[in-house]
């Protein structure tokens, strides 16, 4: 990355600040206009970027009677096309949805992930409404995802003590899996759920997650290992064990074959993603734990959880600390799928 003290770093800083970001949402729908922007403000490092989103979402909208207008306008077109977004309407939606999502990002993003954080079966048809998105639109997605992660006025854990909110994980997946509800619940999917769904589906940058999980466990925030599990689940395709019934039991005193299928996800086989999705999402979770020198830190956190979670959040409701030192716990098994 180039030095940001470089007057001609500080230059084009200044541009896209000043002129190309604000003048983009009155640039309905030209993913070229888009990508020629992208090539500018990918030269700086992802600090950089997200100071500029950041400010392009609360700022910049306010600072001209054009865009105070447009952003009024985007608003009600995103939650418009979000009410009817559906499996039956993806394709003739995502030229529309990619459109909006060209121009204004930060406003489309926001309710969309708004819009999955409070109706959890959302998230796959966002994700497939997503294909003509570009590499911007998905960098400000990731940028809005992790915004909402770590807002701090949104609880992660519901009024009993011990399940993780709806917003933050889907109604079937809680941190303990013994406490699993019935299976039928699998595709309704939470803000952890569709982040890992998006890194499966779409080449989006995983280093900024895994930093963030790794701060997050870091300062003991516990919940976030939620995340984490999706992102493997969904990117590796390693499913956490349910309970196990009486057969299944039994099943378990058989040879390999008969262990694999006793236990085999409910939607093996099922054509959710393209197939080159399902191909390259272990190699691309596995190339950023590599390149981003992070497998070994989260590995480290997560292990510490286990026994540092009792004395870091000594107040936590005991089935809480349980099912979390259950989570974390080393597997005397691989499954091999």
């Amino acid at each position: 990355m180039p030095d940001t003290d470089h007057p001609i770093c500080k230059f084009w800083h200044k541009v896209l600040r000043l002129y190309f970001l604000p003048a983009l949402p009155l640039i309905r729908g030209n993913a070229v206009c888009t990508v020629e922007i992208w090539n500018v403000i990918r030269q700086f490092e992802t600090t950089v970027r997200w100071k500029l989103y950041g400010e392009w979402k609360t700022r910049t909208y306010t600072t001209h009677p054009e865009l105070r207008v447009r952003a009024v306008q985007v608003d009600r077109e995103s939650k418009g096309i979000l009410r009817r977004l559906s499996h039956n309407t993806i394709d003739t939606l995502s030229g529309t949805v990619a459109k909006i999502a060209h121009s204004n990002p930060c406003i489309f993003f926001s309710n969309a992930v708004n819009q999955i954080m409070a109706y959890d079966n959302m998230a796959s048809v966002v994700i497939q409404a997503l294909r003509y998105a570009t590499n911007m639109g998905f960098d400000v997605l990731v940028y809005i995802i992790l915004d909402a992660l770590a807002n701090p006025h949104k609880e992660r854990v519901k009024d009993d003590g011990v399940n993780t909110s709806d917003w933050l994980q889907s109604t079937f997946l809680y941190i303990c899996p013994r406490i699993l509800v019935d299976r039928r619940c699998l595709f309704l999917t939470g803000l952890a759920s569709f982040t890992g769904m998006l890194f499966r589906r779409y080449s989006a940058d995983l280093t900024p997650l895994f930093k963030y999980i790794v701060h997050q466990l870091y300062a003991g925030q516990t919940t976030e290992i939620v995340v984490l599990r999706e992102v493997i689940w969904k990117m590796a395709g390693i499913e956490p064990l349910p309970s196990l019934s009486e057969t299944q039991i039994a099943a378990m005193a058989g040879g390999p074959t008969l262990r694999i299928e006793a236990v085999a996800s409910s939607t093996r086989g099922a054509r959710l993603d393209p197939g080159d999705a399902v191909l390259k999402g272990p190699q691309r979770l596995g190339k950023a734990l590599l390149d981003s020198q992070l497998a070994l830190p989260l590995l480290v956190q997560v292990a510490q959880q286990r026994q540092s979670a009792v004395h870091k959040i000594p107040d936590a409701h005991l089935k809480s600390l349980a099912s979390l030192y259950d989570a974390v716990r080393p597997k005397s098994h691989v499954l091999p799928f």
